[in-house]
């Protein structure tokens, strides 16, 4: 329901958009497919064995788009342009199914576990050959990890203590070369990188569009609407600049209220996976439906970093998981009505008396 609302406040600000009303228009249409698409999958997806084929999808997708971004370059069977376009927003796709991949090497079953065990080796190496969104991409990994530490039973911490420690190992000095790090280094002095640098200014710029049009700019339309409020340093070859900053954005074009029911869908489905992950006990082994709502609570935490210095909030990934929230939880509470015996009727006092008394 929050992501039919939102989706309402898209068409709703496009009538006023500041700049282009068409394109704003255009642009909700094309989110109302994303809309669309996740409810389809609460409507389809009603057992657990379905939710984990749709998984293995996921992770073949993974593989696939984890070697042609660079074998598929090297091999000329993609260029490097049609890579970078294609994996723009892919670098926070992987990160948000990178937890599920790491809980299903350690508690899967072994063809699973053998399964993943290949993938994730391909997904790290993506990371030092993409260059878009290269820095968020690693933010919202180390994210996803530390809150895994956070949010999991201690017996779960444990036994991921040691081959994460080994693949973090193999990743900082096998998988990626010394230019990498020099890059990721910005991350903690963004005022030494320009592009990090220009995050500032045109979160400044943001701001001032949200005091100008609490009500929003329209979908869309913050980098029409941009260039009047930052210099021509930090615009683009086409004269404009976009946000840089989902939560920025989306405030920005569908304003304060049209924020508010944003976050709010986010963190209801953040309820729902960690009202189902609650249910974990330490030193048991966790079911698969517990495992699912961990890893993708874990990916949801490790992209409210990212996004923050991307505009993702266009994402399909972020509204999947909006829909994979009400799928694990409605399965959660078919299975609890399953294994809850039944209440036993209690005979009361006076007819028990009456029973054992008999004239």
């Amino acid at each position: 329901y929050w992501m039919f609302a939102f989706l309402g406040m898209t068409f709703l600000t496009s009538a006023w958009a500041a700049a282009d009303t068409a394109k704003a228009f255009d642009s909700a249409v094309d989110f109302a497919k994303i809309v669309l698409f996740s409810w389809f999958m609460t409507k389809i997806i009603k057992t657990e064995k379905e939710l984990t084929t749709l998984m293995y999808v996921m992770f073949a997708g993974m593989l696939y788009v984890s070697i042609m971004v660079q074998w598929g370059v090297e091999w000329n069977w993609v260029n490097v342009e049609e890579a970078e376009v294609a994996t723009g927003g892919t670098g926070a796709h992987l990160m948000m199914f990178m937890p599920m991949l790491i809980l299903l090497a350690l508690f899967g079953k072994w063809r699973e576990r053998l399964f993943v065990i290949i993938v994730i080796p391909f997904v790290l190496n993506y990371m030092p050959n993409a260059e878009s969104g290269s820095r968020s991409t690693l933010v919202m990994f180390v994210t996803s990890m530390i809150f895994l530490f956070i949010f999991a039973p201690g017996s779960i911490r444990f036994k991921a203590a040691l081959p994460m420690s080994a693949a973090a190992a193999i990743f900082v000095f096998y998988l990626t070369p010394a230019e990498y790090w020099e890059d990721m280094a910005s991350i903690l002095a963004p005022q030494t990188e320009g592009s990090a640098r220009s995050r500032f200014a045109i979160n400044d710029a943001s701001f001032a569009i949200i005091a100008d049009y609490p009500h929003g700019v329209g979908y869309n339309n913050y980098s029409d609407v941009s260039m009047h409020y930052m210099s021509e340093e930090f615009l683009t070859d086409l004269g404009t600049r976009d946000a840089h900053n989902s939560y920025l954005k989306v405030m920005a074009e569908f304003g304060i209220v049209g924020f508010v029911i944003w976050i709010a869908g986010f963190f209801i489905s953040w309820l729902y996976f960690r009202k189902v992950r609650k249910t974990m006990i330490s030193g048991q082994t966790p079911t698969r439906l517990q495992l699912y709502a961990l890893s993708f609570e874990l990916g949801f935490m490790g992209i409210t970093a990212g996004i923050w210095t991307h505009s993702y909030n266009d994402l399909d990934t972020l509204y999947w998981f909006i829909a994979f929230s009400c799928i694990v939880y409605n399965l959660h509470l078919k299975q609890s009505r399953t294994v809850t015996p039944a209440p036993v009727e209690e005979t009361p006092l006076k007819v028990k008396l009456q029973q054992q008394f008999k004239p």
